[in-house]
């Protein structure tokens, strides 16, 4: 199995990062958990769109790790490659061009990475930092809520 280390390296190193990539994959990639459990994926795509059609999610974001992820994904930007993830129970995450989340900014250090709510439940994503996020967009939609009431009633006064 290739380092994973060493590629991440190769892949900071690409400064600037090449603007004009083009992807024609179709491929079978299997990963393997330092203790023994594995995982099969496709990557598919042409142009600047890939999907990852994952078996066990779970087994690829442990292969790689939040930051590790963060990392891909700032390079796919660069290069203009959008990558969406999908495992056997739908979408899991989308990485690169023309994404943004702050959810996936404290995930995973990368605003370049989406993450589907319950998809990073099922990844084990939920540990403090997704519930501080989640917590806060939902006090921030209870508040909008809130001052739209507000206001709806004092328009009727």
């Amino acid at each position: 199995m290739p380092d994973l280390e060493a590629f991440l390296t190769e892949l900071d190193a690409l400064d600037p990062v090449p603007a004009a990539i083009e992807v024609d994959a179709d491929l079978l990639v299997r990963v393997e958990l330092p203790t023994g459990v594995s995982s099969t994926a496709r990557v598919v795509g042409r142009g600047r769109r890939v999907e990852v059609h994952v078996q066990r999610p779970e087994v690829l974001a442990g292969a790689l790790g939040r930051a590790e992820v963060g990392r891909v994904a700032e390079v796919l930007d660069g290069g203009g490659i959008t990558v969406d993830v999908r495992g056997p129970a739908g979408p899991v995450a989308t990485l690169g061009a023309g994404t943004r989340s702050r959810v996936g900014a404290v995930l995973t250090g990368s605003r370049r990475v989406a993450v589907v709510p319950a998809a990073a439940v099922r990844l084990g994503w939920s540990r403090a930092p997704l519930r501080a996020a989640l917590a806060a967009a939902g006090g921030a939609a209870a508040a909008t809520v809130v001052l739209w009431t507000v206001r709806r009633v004092r328009g009727r006064s």
